[in-house]
């Protein structure tokens, strides 16, 4: 069997070339490969640099070692301990390139929610911005040298209602409540 490439052939296989190649292409920007490396320095220094497609998009320097934590969608979780039980966390949005608040003592995610005590008040808000949603629980929650403890846990049950698991007044009463956060003013 003898091959014959006329021209036509070859304008045919460099056009499946050249598609080929596109979409490829197309494919490789479309589902971008996110990595990150967490390198220490001589000076101790932890450096953080969150890459896509090899190239650095952020980059931030930290005296402790953070945890790191990639969660869907190209968020990454990165928190900083203080000591027990004092955390803080934040988030960055490689898709937005956008560094979220820094939220003190996080108890929960959930898809772009985040559960947190602050000002005596339990606070569910968007991760990135506040002003797409923001709730506020307030309590009897039992006083406690660190203010949070009082809380035990929080179970994100769906996007709109939670399980909270605390302790009330002074006699350390274990409460558990399911809130439905659209019924919070």
């Amino acid at each position: 069997m003898i091959l014959n490439f006329t021209n036509t052939n070859r304008f045919n296989i460099n056009i499946i070339f050249i598609l080929s190649f596109l979409f490829l292409r197309f494919c490789a920007y479309s589902n971008p490969e996110i990595t990150y490396k967490l390198s220490q320095y001589k000076n101790k220094d932890y450096i953080l640099n969150i890459y896509i497609n090899d190239k650095i998009i952020y980059k931030e320097q930290f005296i402790n070692e953070p945890s790191i934590e990639i969660l869907d969608s190209g968020i990454f979780k990165i928190s900083i301990s203080a000591g027990n039980p004092l955390n803080y966390t934040y988030f960055y949005d490689t898709n937005l390139k956008k560094k979220s608040p820094i939220y003190e003592n996080a108890f929960a995610i959930y898809n772009d929610k985040i559960s947190y005590f602050e000002d005596e008040k339990l606070k569910i808000s968007n991760i990135m911005n506040k002003k797409l949603f923001y709730k506020e629980i307030k309590r009897n929650w039992t006083k406690t040298a660190v203010p949070s403890n009082a809380i035990e846990n929080v179970e994100f049950l769906s996007d709109y209602e939670i399980k909270i698991y605390y302790l009330k007044g002074k006699e350390y009463e274990e409460i558990s409540e399911l809130i439905n956060l659209h019924d919070i003013k």
